[in-house]
């Protein structure tokens, strides 16, 4: 009998991670089926939790949380460097479910929220480095915390990006702050507020190093907020971010 692979259930799957085998970013064992970044022990022992203080955050950002420090050379850096440039967005559905799983619950509970009073905002990407890329990996890692917590997403064209900036590696605080000045734009300013009204909104990134991009990000929902606030009306609920590491 011939057998063919594309329409047999469940056969080409198997073919390709027997053919192309992952491997765990923490212990180098082979993945189970189904996962691409980390195995089940090294979801938690991985990488070192996270020991940056933020000495300082804008008025507009209530806290600020990553899940692992970022090692130079370390599994964690190769993983991140896959998402972004390997064209691998499971990795940042994992690494978001790491965060969901790890990171959100303490959060919520230090900052008296909920679940279901929070929303996620990925960090929106330019679309020329989106349509390169294939995916926002910020999107991607917004997805896995979604599954994870049952926290709900804002749709990416809430926020845009204006501007393709250049990256922000090798620049200093002060540059990097100028690089993110006016790139963000709300889709429908009116609109949002109505929307998310009362509502904590999560912003989310990949690594989060001086905070310059979603500071940024901040202040200009913050900025939505206080117009709320000078009308008479209820803003938004606060601002805060995650990531999966710190730079």
């Amino acid at each position: 009998m011939n057998v063919n692979p594309a329409s047999a259930t469940g056969l080409g799957p198997t073919l390709r991670e027997w053919c192309y085998p992952a491997f765990c970013a923490g212990c180098e064992d082979r993945l189970p089926p189904g996962l691409h970044a980390l195995c089940p022990a090294c979801r938690y022992e991985a990488f070192s939790a996270s020991a940056r203080e933020w000495t300082y955050l804008p008025q507009s950002v209530r806290f600020v949380d990553v899940l692992w420090n970022f090692d130079k050379g370390s599994g964690l850096q190769d993983l991140l460097h896959r998402l972004k440039y390997a064209r691998q967005p499971g990795i940042g559905v994992e690494l978001g479910q790491c965060v969901g799983q790890q990171l959100i619950p303490s959060m919520l509970e230090s900052n008296g929220l909920q679940a279901e009073s929070c929303l996620l905002l990925p960090v929106p990407a330019h679309k020329a480095r989106k349509r390169r890329r294939g995916y926002n990996q910020a999107e991607r890692i917004a997805c896995g915390i979604a599954q994870a917590t049952g926290i709900e997403m804002c749709p990416e064209s809430d926020v845009l990006r204006n501007r393709n900036t250049r990256s922000q590696t090798g620049l200093s605080e002060a540059q990097r702050a100028r690089n993110m000045k006016d790139v963000f734009q709300i889709a429908d300013p009116e609109g949002f507020c109505v929307r998310r009204r009362d509502r904590t909104i999560v912003i989310v990134d990949d690594v989060i190093t001086t905070g310059a991009t979603v500071f940024a990000l901040a202040d200009l929902l913050h900025g939505l907020g206080k117009g709320d606030d000078a009308r008479g009306e209820r803003g938004l609920g606060g601002v805060g971010a995650v990531g999966v590491a710190s730079g």
